[in-house]
């Protein structure tokens, strides 16, 4: 057969298959690979083949094109663009097929400085094609950080064609383009209330932004009688968020502010009588079936902008809003049992109060100890089904440093009835500790309400619950000895001595069974086994030739005390212990069966 031939005068210079069969196999390719990345990379070396799939691939790889300055040189980053701009401009087919515009570029620079040498000129029209692509879905942009630290330049300038930058990208396709979505990245002083004019955009993503004060609530011109049309919305550390304005989009459905959001008061501007004309249909954030309400501490939300107008009107303000992340860094302080309804405490309340078909719940942060769980979840507990909480379990430097957290929040276990949950995920971080000066004391009293909670009244709070996750996380901050011996690997038995290990013996349901002692000592590790003799020789602070043996005794003492508490709470748990550098970290997960007797180490088989 020719194929069998390996002469260059026998090399095949089309497929001999269809090409028809050939572009149902790319095309099927193409769908499954859903990341643009990877599908140009993949594109790029087919369109090489031949001329027939370089027909086939072509279109692929230009679906997403870099509009921006990818090179170091400014002379060649415009070389390319204006390279790029021509062949879009000789071939309107391909043009057509792109659908994403992605790139780090200038501002409109202004005239002060040396910012002229960050102007890039269109006087020639060179680079007009970049503005007026017609199926363009999907734009992201980042502030070229070369400009930026480099040059002064303002960027609110006009959107001014004559010259290529991101206003003037912005402004035409927000105009004219069929836009939908929009990320912007690093870029200051954004005017949201335009970018939210554009008739098709339904999601908008801003990191590390800031937005521009609004002073002025919309003209008729940028909103319309049905307000703006966006769908999603993401803050990610972005500053001066604007709730006022994402009020005035009715069919938001689904909001993202991250812990580092920031937000801007707009009390003092009144909802356009326009929106409130059309009726409940258009009240603010009703629509929305998941949101993150994240900020870095409480006080820094209006949190009563989300559900005042509804509370106004007689009704809830999210009876879609199924998914929920909470997520504030810091808690306000004051005192939770204070009764002041103006405090932020309530607001938060009230805010879980409107929220009626919930199915999934995260609560994360320091916050969650000032929040009481048995009122977030009050509303929904006929319907969430999946409960994720990350505890901060600090240590306690003396008896009476409980402050006002009333134990982290874990007593309101006890209050909860959620007769539909089916999965909990509970995260404890006791917090970052030196082994060498710790004095305080484990917080094992909330490992015993868990256990309260979960195995003795389970079956009654909780009839549906499948499958229960316990991550207990540990933080070991590394010191050094007198002798340079890493503290944190043979200081341990020290470090527990000075512990006082409060509910030892008040708590049965975390003692130490003489079954669970020998699984123990079979799970130990053979240094573990060698002869009480070997073990006299070592007083506090004294470790053997390299402290490696008596660091795997401390190391298995502390892993015990968590063993027997962790293990309390659930049954046939696969546990896992993993000893790192600076972190002893403690992991169990379980499909959820309640015993019907105390749980002790010697119901788990514990690998090392």
């Amino acid at each position: 057969m020719a194929l069998s031939k390996t002469s260059a005068s026998h090399i095949v210079p089309e497929p001999i298959f269809p090409l028809e069969l050939f572009k149902e196999a790319i095309d099927h390719l193409a769908a499954s690979l859903t990341e643009q990345n990877e599908l140009k990379a993949t594109m790029k070396p087919l369109c090489l083949v031949s001329k027939g799939f370089l027909s086939i691939c072509r279109h692929y790889v230009f679906q997403e094109i870099n509009i921006g300055f990818i090179d170091k040189s400014r002379r060649s980053s415009i070389r390319r663009l204006k390279n790029l701009a021509k062949l879009l401009d000789d071939q309107p087919l391909l043009a057509r097929r792109v659908q994403a515009l992605n790139g780090s570029i200038f501002s409109n620079p202004t005239h002060t400085g040396n910012s002229l040498r960050v102007k890039i000129p269109n006087g020639n029209t060179p680079l007009t094609p970049f503005f007026n692509l017609p199926n363009v879905r999907s734009m992201t942009i980042s502030q070229n950080k070369g400009a930026m630290h480099l040059f002064n330049y303002s960027s609110t300038s006009q959107a001014d064609p004559s010259f290529y930058g991101r206003d003037a990208l912005l402004r035409s396709y927000i105009a004219h383009g069929s836009l939908t979505k929009l990320v912007l990245h690093d870029l200051k002083d954004i005017h949201i209330i335009t970018i939210l004019s554009s008739p098709t955009l339904t999601s908008l993503i801003l990191k590390e932004c800031s937005i521009q004060e609004i002073s002025e609530v919309p003209s008729e011109n940028n909103l319309s009688s049905d307000g703006f049309n966006l769908i999603e919305y993401h803050s990610i550390k972005t500053t001066d968020n604007s709730l006022f304005i994402l009020s005035l989009c009715p069919n938001l459905q689904r909001l993202y502010f991250d812990s580092r959001s920031e937000f801007q008061s707009n009390s003092e501007l009144v909802r356009p009588p326009v929106l409130d004309e059309k009726g409940v249909e258009c009240l603010p954030f009703s629509k929305l079936t998941e949101a993150e309400f994240g900020a870095w501490d409480l006080s820094d939300v209006d949190w009563y902008s989300f559900y005042l107008t509804a509370e106004n009107k007689g009704t809830l303000a999210f009876p879609e809003l199924k998914g929920v992340t909470f997520s504030v860094v810091n808690g306000y302080q004051e005192d939770p049992a204070s009764n002041d309804n103006r405090g932020w405490l309530h607001e938060v309340d009230t805010l879980f109060k409107h929220m009626p078909v919930l199915t999934r719940l995260h609560l994360s942060g320091i916050s969650v100890r000032y929040l009481k769980l048995e009122q977030c979840v009050f509303a929904c507990r006929h319907t969430l089904k999946t409960l994720l909480i990350d505890w901060e379990f600090f240590h306690r430097q003396s008896e009476s440093d409980e402050g006002p957290y009333h134990g982290y929040g874990v007593e309101s276990f006890s209050k909860i009835i959620l007769l539909a949950l089916e999965s909990a995920q509970l995260k404890i971080d006791l917090g970052m500790v030196s082994f060498e000066t710790l004095k305080s004391k484990l917080h094992l009293e909330q490992f015993q309400m868990l256990r309260d909670a979960f195995v003795v009244n389970g079956a009654q709070n909780f009839p549906s619950l499948k499958a229960l996750k316990v991550d207990v996380l540990l933080s070991v901050e590394p010191e050094e000895d007198e002798n340079g011996l890493d503290v944190m690997k043979c200081g341990m038995e020290r470090a527990v001595g000075s512990l006082d290990m409060e509910g030892e013996g008040k708590h049965p349901g975390i003692q130490k069974s003489d079954a669970g002692r020998e699984v123990e000592q079979e799970a130990q590790p053979e240094v573990e086994k060698r002869s009480d003799s070997d073990a006299k020789g070592l007083g506090k602070g004294q470790t053997n030739d390299d402290g490696k043996d008596s660091g795997i005794r401390r190391e298995t003492k502390v892993k015990t005390i968590y063993d027997e508490a962790v293990h309390s709470i659930g049954k046939e748990a696969q546990f896992v212990f993993e000893y790192e550098v600076n972190m002893v970290q403690r992991t169990f997960e379980c499909l959820y069966e309640r015993p019907a007797d105390v749980i002790t180490l010697s119901d788990v088989q514990a690998p090392i």
